[in-house]
């Protein structure tokens, strides 16, 4: 019973990880595209309409990169990897072939890998800290 306890606690701990971590991803993206739809005159107002902006960008995002995430965090856990180095490469990883896919081979394509890899970075970072270090 209380080996279902601990792995119920950690389960739970992993899920709320990968939402945060994917809302945070989401608001990097959503701070980019603005930034990039606006300049970079009006930064401040777009810091804080990217707070809403960025649920309906979790939700695309979400299912998006929800099973390459999932592979990976599964892989982590069986091995039982916690550096933040692994962490770190696997989210630029998904994030950069995420971007690529979301822009494809159009003009903006080195950007979306951009985006995709700071939003990966920082997601898998914001996991990491939540989940993957304990």
């Amino acid at each position: 019973m209380i080996r279902f306890l601990q792995r119920l606690q950690r389960g739970t701990v992993i899920l709320i990880g990968l939402i945060v971590a994917t809302y945070v991803a989401s608001y990097v993206i959503s701070v980019a595209l603005g930034v990039v739809a606006s300049g970079v005159d009006s930064t401040g107002e777009i810091l804080v309409k990217s707070i809403v902006i960025a649920i309906p960008v979790m939700i695309v995002a979400g299912t998006v990169i929800a099973i390459p995430a999932l592979i990976i965090v599964a892989i982590a856990e069986f091995r039982g990897w916690r550096s933040l180095v692994i962490h770190f490469s696997a989210g630029g990883v998904v994030g950069l072939l995420t971007g690529l896919a979301v822009t494809g081979t159009s003009e903006d394509a080195l950007l979306g890998m951009l985006g995709g890899l700071g939003a990966g970075v920082i997601g898998s970072t914001v996991y990491w800290a939540i989940a993957g270090r304990n």
